[in-house]
């Protein structure tokens, strides 16, 4: 019954880099899932120190976000992923950088990745929290503008 199978988890820094706190996806979870027809999804967050200062700090820079495309298409192909989940819940309404709201840097990161990624593809997803005070923490993730670009919504409903 399971469709899909997320190693969690990888976390992006304001270059673009990636870095993984708990080291790769081991290849035997990896075959097992796609024996079983299960999609192996890369998990990426922004679970890092001072999270909203490096969010605003990559939604900021093209080059960042072009340089975490790029690094991300490798790192799916390296360990034979079949797409990528977002959890990204430390961004700000506005960025720090240029006192402009996020999400349309949000929007444009969207696009970046579904043009590296839908290609060859890959399977986007995004999870959206969801909390009583900010409904999918709204404005910064604008659903309609991301929907084009990724293939599912995730929605996060912890408190229920």
């Amino acid at each position: 019954l399971l469709t899909h199978f997320s190693w969690m988890v990888i976390n992006l820094n304001a270059s673009g880099n990636i870095v993984k706190p708990v080291g790769d996806p081991p290849s035997a979870q990896v075959n097992k899932a796609h024996s079983e027809g299960v999609k192996f999804i890369i998990f990426v967050s922004d679970f890092v120190s001072n999270p909203e200062v490096m969010m605003d700090n990559f939604l900021y820079s093209s080059t960042a976000m072009d340089n975490f495309a790029n690094n991300l298409l490798n790192y799916i192909q390296t360990h034979n992923a079949d797409g990528v989940n977002f959890d990204f819940e430390n961004i700000n309404n506005t960025n720090a950088n240029d006192s402009q709201p996020n999400a349309p840097k949000v929007v444009t990161f969207a696009q970046k990745i579904w043009n590296k990624l839908h290609p060859a593809g890959y399977h986007i997803s995004y999870s959206t929290p969801y909390t009583e005070q900010n409904q999918f923490l709204a404005p910064v993730f604008d659903l309609s503008a991301l929907h084009p670009y990724l293939d599912v919504f995730t929605i996060m409903t912890y408190p229920y």
